[in-house]
């Protein structure tokens, strides 16, 4: 695997197919912002490695879940469906551990977000019943939540209710990080994905989960099939607040995930808000930038005052909380200069750049 100072060294059309296309959007100094999936659910599945190019051909894919997935999406509102490997928090046997976060059409800072456990032979009910928008199976509703973090006993305790078919869990305040690992899909999520994943599990979750205080994991951490954006690898997808960061490193994580330093520092690996189009996303970083860690608690509308194939004003309306911390950015986004990027067999295409041109901050008028 060739390093970024050889791919800059070597140069040429050559290089730009064969090396691995997260290193050449280093090289080439690609700004990721505007690149973030704009979804407004999530349906995250148990699906243990390995995996095949596509998820659903793998051999721990539930049968027939595809064909009933694809019904939904023909009758139901839009949704994205991902595996991820349960990793150290795996289900008893019989079970899986299904995800479901949902942005609210209320301004919002986070993604509500449904977890369960449930027998594989009442999977397609209970998804069925999420993605529907139908009433869930009343063993889901009726049943006690487990916000404890010692997995083993819960585990014992849920394969002891068993036949019960059901089992909700709660975590209130945990993140769950999704780290595109899916190396059948793509080269650069598997080299560069599953080693951050490993990183980030042996330095923020194994230590927290296997301590005597584990009654409040802060994170949770997990290898996902593929989910776009395969050259800004490794690229996580962060749960609840939606939010995607690119060609992260070791030595960021502790800005990112405990919030030591200043967001500016790492903004230029940051893709982008999942919940706003891709020219918001960029006056959404910009004002995250200026607000600080303080801004992820914010719930928040946006607007697109205009719109044309290269430029766009946004406005974005923000109140903390409390109440206590409201205002309203306007700003004016145009595309710049173009990226020439590829690699990983590709032939090179141009990626587009988004520049904030002009952002003005004024307080919120009261309706």
């Amino acid at each position: 695997m060739p390093s970024t100072k050889s791919l800059e060294k070597s140069g040429g059309l050559p290089d730009m197919i064969s090396h691995p296309c997260s290193l050449v959007s280093r090289m080439q100094n690609e700004d990721p912002v505007g690149s973030a999936a704009v979804h407004r659910r999530y349906l995250l599945l148990e699906v243990p490695l390995p995996w095949e190019y596509h998820v659903q051909d793998s051999r721990y894919f539930p049968k027939g879940l595809e064909a009933m997935l694809e019904e939904c999406r023909a009758n139901a509102a839009p949704f994205r469906f991902l595996g991820f490997d349960p990793g150290m928090f795996t289900s008893p046997e019989g079970c899986r551990r299904l995800m479901f976060f949902e942005r609210p059409e209320v301004p919002t800072a986070f993604f509500r977000k449904q977890e369960y456990i449930v027998k594989e032979n009442e999977l397609y009910e209970v998804i069925e019943a999420l993605l529907m928008q139908r009433e869930l199976p009343s063993y889901l509703e009726n049943i006690a939540s487990i916000t404890e973090l010692d997995y083993a006993a819960a585990a014992e305790e849920l394969s002891q209710r068993l036949p019960d078919p059901g089992y909700l869990l709660a975590y209130p305040g945990t993140r769950d990080l999704f780290v595109c690992s899916h190396g059948r899909h793509d080269l650069c999520c598997g080299k560069f994905g599953a080693p951050m994943y490993q990183e980030i599990f042996d330095r923020y979750v194994q230590p927290f989960a296997a301590s005597e205080d584990s009654s409040s994991l802060p994170f949770r951490v997990w290898r996902t099939s593929h989910f776009g954006g395969h050259r800004h690898a490794p690229t996580i997808l962060d749960l609840p607040e939606g939010r995607y960061w690119a060609q992260l490193k070791p030595e960021m994580l502790d800005t990112l995930l405990l919030r030591k330093g200043d967001f500016a520092s790492i903004a230029r690996h940051y893709r982008g808000w999942g919940g706003v189009p891709a020219f918001a996303q960029a006056v959404e970083r910009e004002a995250f930038k200026r607000e600080g860690w303080q801004w992820i608690h914010y719930d928040k509308q946006t607007a697109m005052l205009e719109e044309e194939e290269t430029r766009a004003v946004v406005r974005i309306d923000y109140r903390s909380p409390d109440g206590t911390v409201s205002g309203r950015y306007e700003a004016e986004v145009r595309t710049g200069e173009p990226k020439e990027v590829g690699g990983c067999g590709n032939a090179p295409t141009l990626a587009r750049q988004l520049k904030v041109v002009s952002i003005h901050k004024q307080p919120l008028i009261q309706s």
